[in-house]
Order: structure tokens, then sequence, then C-alpha cells
């Protein structure tokens, strides 16, 4: 049985802005995206607003909140 405990954070994303997000991690993973051109950390998850996968650069991960 898998269980999806979210994680809730504040994040910065490429336009500079802030936000809180709710998400399902499904994994963390090195690479470049699209936005984020230069090599670094990403937490793959299941974001809970948008209701699709995305990619967060941990690096832009403001701090984590209580969920």
């Amino acid at each position: 049985m898998i269980v999806e405990t979210p994680l809730k954070f504040v994040y910065k994303n490429w336009k500079n802005e802030t936000k809180e997000r709710t998400v399902v991690p499904i994994g963390v993973w090195h690479g470049k995206t699209e936005f984020h051109p230069e090599e670094q950390w990403f937490l793959k998850a299941r974001d809970l607003e948008k209701g699709e996968e995305r990619d967060f650069a941990l690096l832009d991960i403001q701090k984590f909140v209580k969920a």
C-alpha cells in the first residue's frame, strides 16, 4: 500500500513569483529543464492545485510549511 502524504512549501518559480504549493512527491532527479537550463536537483511531484505532474527546482523552494 502506497501512502500519498502531501508536502507543502513556498516556491519561487522561473518568473520570480512566489506561491505556496501543495504536492505529493514522486521522486528527486538531477538535470535541466526548459525553464532551468543549468543542471540542478529537482523534485518531481503531483501538484494538487493544478492536478498535474510538475518538476520543482530544489534551489527555488524557499521554506517548508506544516501541512
